[in-house]
């Protein structure tokens, strides 16, 4: 039989467990890839960006993200020939799904990555 471990509080684990009657189970699939230890920095970072939208009225936040995907779309739907998904922005935040035909995406993205990224 094999038995495992899990890490509770950090450190080096096993993502199995012991099952009798049978060799082993593997565990769910946050503990088998989580078993190490845990991401102390990211959980202070997450604790700051919590208490800094706690300062911030919410709808500042929401309004400003409006504000960005309206600004985004209107750069994007400048471009010949570039199609935005979807193209409404009505409650469109900062992000957007976009073509160009006879583009490859990673091209594209690779494109504006080298022109944008200075």
């Amino acid at each position: 039989m094999l038995v495992g471990f899990t890490a509770t509080a950090g450190g080096i684990g096993w993502s199995c467990k012991r099952i009798p009657g049978s060799q082993y189970q593997l565990e769910g699939i946050l503990s088998r890839f989580e078993s190490a230890t845990p991401d102390i920095e990211g959980t202070i970072w997450l604790g700051a960006a919590v208490g800094f939208l706690e300062s911030v009225r919410m709808d500042e936040i929401r309004q400003h993200s409006l504000e960005l995907g309206k600004r985004l779309v209107k750069g994007l739907k400048s471009v010949p020939g570039l199609k935005v998904y979807p193209e409404s922005t009505r409650d469109r935040i900062g992000i957007a799904a976009f073509v160009l035909p006879g583009i490859p995406a990673d091209d594209l993205s690779r494109a504006l990555c080298d022109t944008l990224a200075s």
